[in-house]
C-alpha cells in the first residue's frame, strides 16, 4: 500500500505564502524546495513546521504529514492528517493517508472521536445563525399579526410549529457546541523523541517521571484532557518545572498524566 501525495512543495508555498517579503522569503523558498529535493526531510520538515506556525491550509498539513511519515514519526504523520481534515473534511486522500498512518502506528480507528458533520464544531456558526433567523423571523411575524388582529387557530398551530423548529435548532447548536469544545480538548500522542522511535508512552498514575503507569499509549492515538472545577485544562506543574496533563480516552477506559512534550494540542493555539 502506498502513500497518496498532495500538491508539489514549489506549488504549495507559491499558495500558503510565508509571513516575509524580499530576499529573505525568497532564500526560505528555495531552501524548503532544495531540501526535500535532495531528500534532506528533516531540513524540509523543519521549514514546514515554521509555515504552519503562522500559515494553516490543508495541503500545507497534508505534505508535513507525508514527510512525517517518510521519516517513520507516525505520530505526528497521524497529528498534520487530521489538522489537513480538521480545515478539509472531503479530502479522501488525506482521509486514506490517515487510515494508512494509523495502521503504521499501529492505533485503532475507534481511538477517533467520529462526529455527525451536521453537528461538527465548524457548523456551530451556521446552527447559532438559523436559530437567531427563526426566533426573531417567528417574533416579528406574531408581532405583526397582533397588530393585525389576525392570530386565529392556524397562528396557533403556526406558534407550536416555531417553538418546535427553535427547540430542534437549539438542540443542533448544543451538540455543535459540546463537540467544539470537546475537539478542544483532544491531543495527540506523541514520539517524545528521547526514547526508541515510535515506543509506546506510559500514562502515569501520578504527575512525575518516578510514578507507575496504567497503560502505555502509541504515538498517534487520539486522548482528551480532563477539566478542572474551573473549566480549564488539569495541569500540573512538577519540581522540575515539567508540565503535565491529566488525559483519558475517548471511552474512558484508559487514562493517566502525560508530559507536554508527549503530545500535540488537535486544535493550534
Amino acid at each position: 500500500m502506498k502513500l497518496h501525495f498532495t500538491i508539489p512543495s514549489i506549488l504549495l508555498l507559491i499558495l500558503v505564502g510565508y509571513p516575509c517579503h524580499g530576499e529573505n522569503a525568497e532564500r526560505i523558498f528555495y531552501d524548503a524546495v532544495r531540501a526535500e529535493a535532495s531528500g534532506d526531510l528533516m531540513l524540509a520538515i523543519t521549514i514546514y513546521e515554521q509555515l504552519s506556525q503562522n500559515q494553516h491550509s490543508a495541503n500545507l498539513h497534508s505534505n508535513l504529514a507525508n514527510l512525517y511519515f517518510k521519516v517513520e514519526d507516525y505520530g505526528r504523520a497521524v497529528l498534520h492528517f487530521r489538522k489537513s481534515l480538521l480545515i478539509d473534511p472531503d479530502n479522501r486522500e488525506a482521509t486514506s493517508n490517515l487510515a494508512f498512518a494509523l495502521e503504521m502506528s499501529g492505533v485503532s480507528n475507534d481511538t477517533i472521536h467520529e462526529e455527525n458533520p451536521a453537528f461538527s464544531a465548524t457548523a456551530l456558526s451556521i446552527w447559532a445563525l438559523l436559530s437567531s433567523a427563526v426566533l426573531w423571523g417567528g417574533l416579528l411575524f406574531f408581532i405583526r399579526l397582533s397588530k393585525s388582529n389576525l392570530l386565529s387557530s392556524k397562528s396557533i398551530s403556526f406558534c407550536f410549529l416555531w417553538l418546535g423548529l427553535l427547540s430542534f435548532l437549539g438542540w443542533g447548536w448544543m451538540k455543535s457546541r459540546n463537540n467544539s469544545e470537546f475537539l478542544k480538548r483532544e491531543i495527540i500522542v506523541l514520539d517524545n523523541q528521547s526514547a526508541k522511535k515510535n515506543s509506546s508512552i506510559p500514562l502515569r498514575r501520578f504527575a512525575g517521571e518516578g510514578s507507575d503507569h496504567n497503560t502505555l499509549i502509541k504515538p498517534g492515538t487520539s486522548l482528551f484532557v480532563d477539566l478542572d472545577e474551573y473549566g480549564n485544562h488539569r495541569v500540573h506543574t512538577g519540581p522540575d518545572g515539567a508540565t503535565w496533563y491529566l488525559a483519558r480516552s475517548h471511552n474512558g477506559s484508559d487514562k493517566g498524566w502525560l508530559k507536554s512534550n508527549e503530545f500535540a494540542k488537535l486544535l493550534s493555539p
